[in-house]
């Protein structure tokens, strides 16, 4: 989607609001009754999405895709319309009965993959 911008001739800068998988958006992982927090903190097929979705907006913008944003959904565990607590989008594990917060796989990944590939505005001077 982000490459066709160039192919129509769209003059047009891209903020990526969130990344979608099928229906859904970001990646989600079901709520199964028997899975243990732990378990759920190892996420690694959320970080191979991310990883992949990344590559692949890299490559379009190489390629000329004027990307100036590119949002994660979700840093956190959240409530969702369609699916209510049934889904988990979130870099972060959110216990929903003491709402504590825990850092998944994905959160550390991600973490790691935005210092090493954030770009920095040229430093401007003023007169």
């Amino acid at each position: 989607m982000v490459g066709k911008t160039e192919q129509c001739h769209l003059n047009a800068y891209i903020y990526v609001a969130c990344s979608c998988k099928c229906s859904y958006v970001g990646y989600g992982d079901m709520n199964k009754p028997n899975s243990t927090t732990e378990a759920r903190l190892h996420d690694e097929k959320r970080v191979e999405y991310f990883a992949r979705y990344l590559d692949a907006l890299s490559t379009a913008i190489r390629k000329g895709a004027d990307v100036r944003g590119y949002f994660i959904w979700s840093l956190l565990d959240n409530f969702e319309w369609n699916n209510g607590y049934t889904v988990r989008y979130g870099l972060h594990h959110v216990d929903y009965e003491t709402l504590k917060r825990t850092p998944k796989s994905s959160a550390t990944w991600y973490k790691n993959f935005i210092s090493q590939h954030i770009v920095k505005e040229p430093k401007v001077e003023h007169s």
